[in-house]
């Protein structure tokens, strides 16, 4: 819940300051629910979290990186962090057609959020995101850039998949880059429900 981080009055920092300032919002919480009540859905691209503002919604990287840049340019101690978590049936219907083949009943994914000391916030939390539940549990955790690179994106991910292969075998029969490519696909049978590019 929003109200479980401490609340701050807006000033003009930057330009994700400018951008929620620019909607009429004043302070920290205002700004968090007017991003978790904009739409669930793909950006034009998924490194520039400021396009949220331009093409009306977001997915749970362009969400939590938008408020995280918000927070970095406000001084305030809110940051985005990714966890990893098992993607299966049980979350997304039909990704079983693309893992099975392979002989994996799941595959790392991610998912973002904000954190603020032991507070976790999901501003995807009620939209309608495709999954049929949120990922509760996350095998591993860590603050990332608000706004994060291409390299630094599959820098993590290369760093989450050692962890897995570590504790699951099956998935040293994969090539890191072959892996990524199951993990992409799997992501594009999760439903759009708004297609903001």
């Amino acid at each position: 819940m929003v109200s479980t981080i401490p609340n701050y009055q807006l000033k003009d920092a930057g330009p994700y300051s400018k951008a929620f300032i620019g909607y009429g919002l004043t302070d920290f919480h205002s700004a968090c629910r007017h991003i978790q009540k904009m739409p669930y859905g793909s950006n034009s691209s998924d490194y520039d979290p400021i396009l949220i503002f331009e093409e009306g919604a977001g997915n749970s990287k362009g969400k939590h990186g938008a408020v995280a840049a918000l927070a970095q340019e406000q001084g305030l101690p809110v940051y985005r962090f990714e966890g990893f978590y098992r993607l299966s049936e049980k979350l997304i219907p039909g990704v079983n057609k693309i893992l099975t083949p392979f002989g994996l009943p799941f595959i790392p994914f991610t998912h973002s959020f904000l954190g603020y000391k032991q507070t976790r916030v999901d501003l995807t939390e009620g939209n309608d995101h495709g999954k049929l539940s949120l990922p509760r549990y996350y095998e591993l955790m860590a603050i990332v850039p608000a706004k994060q690179s291409i390299s630094e994106s599959r820098e993590f991910f290369r760093w989450g998949l050692t962890h897995y292969r570590r504790l699951f075998p099956m998935f040293n029969g994969f090539t890191d880059d072959e892996l990524i490519l199951l993990i992409d696909q799997c992501a594009r049978v999760q439903p759009k429900i708004k297609n903001a590019s």
